[in-house]
């Protein structure tokens, strides 16, 4: 089954913490890891809970453990018919985090199964809960691993999730989000961009004004089109290229300027998206420290 991700009609963005905003999709997240994962074998092992608290979380009893024993039990029985449940119940509600993620996905062209492991990711990050179950999955997990259990949370095809999640993937080249190469747990293979979380939770009445927080907009041109006599034709093929490039809404092109510094390369540019009336935005090559 996977659930729809529309957002659920609402007057306003709640403004309550993320874990209590996104409670209901928390608890079909975790439920699939105790469940479909196995997690619930270490959860009694792992966690001393107290049961009212668990109970009203996952809308469910938990079973005695051991005679004499302080854990309590989870039963494979009890988990799947509160998983069934969840799922059927669960609908998307509308929040500022999920906005800048829609905008920030439409702006960058992300797919559906990159968003939804961007979602899962900054939650197990900002959120206790999810968290705590995760850690059932082990502390020893490789990348392969990890994307067979995000395929199995995020109700997502395996082989799209592995996609999602190549080094040479839109979040990886983007640097929203990482895969440590190290043996570890989960909530520590995930690494997300610098700031990523706050900049998302904040309002955007646009994708600009989001991707304004992540890449600095260029200054306008000086130069116009009339004043690249000297290679009228190659400006013009490029303006042709771009711009119909726009129209046919194709995801992206490559274009390579070559030349020594200080011939015009970048004002040139400038100058096409300005014609254009393009958005045009400044990568760094090196960071605050100069690294590349």
């Amino acid at each position: 089954m996977t659930i729809s991700t529309q957002w659920a009609e609402t007057d306003s963005i709640h403004n309550e913490p993320l874990e209590a905003q996104y409670q209901t999709q928390i608890r079909v997240w975790a439920l699939r890891i105790l469940y479909r994962l196995k997690g619930y074998r270490g959860f009694e092992k792992r966690f001393l809970l107290d049961e009212q608290e668990i109970s009203e979380f996952f809308e469910i009893s938990l079973e005695p453990g051991e005679e004499g024993g302080e854990y309590k039990k989870l039963s494979p029985a009890v988990l799947k018919k509160a998983l069934t449940k969840a799922e059927k119940n669960f609908f998307p509600s509308k929040t500022v985090l999920g906005v800048g993620l829609a905008r920030l996905a439409d702006a960058l062209n992300l797919s559906d199964v990159e968003r939804d492991i961007l979602e899962f990711t900054i939650l197990l990050k900002t959120c206790s809960t999810l968290d705590d179950i995760a850690d059932t999955l082990g502390q020893n997990l490789d990348g392969a691993t990890v994307s067979g259990m995000l395929a199995v949370v995020l109700d997502r095809p395996r082989n799209r999730v592995s996609q999602a999640l190549h080094h040479e993937g839109a979040l990886a080249s983007s640097g929203l989000l990482t895969i440590d190469n190290a043996l570890m747990k989960l909530q520590h293979k995930l690494h997300l961009a610098d700031g990523l979380i706050d900049k998302l939770a904040m309002r955007h009445d646009t994708a600009g004004d989001l991707l304004d927080l992540f890449l600095c907009r260029a200054p306008d041109a000086i130069l116009s089109p009339d004043d690249y006599t000297e290679c009228q034709s190659e400006y013009q093929l490029l303006s042709q290229y771009l711009g119909a490039s726009v129209t046919s809404k194709i995801p992206g092109v490559n274009i390579l300027l070559y030349g020594p510094p200080g011939v015009g390369k970048t004002e040139m540019v400038r100058s096409l998206c300005q014609e254009l009336s393009l958005s045009l935005y400044e990568v760094r090559n090196e960071d605050e420290r100069g690294r590349p």
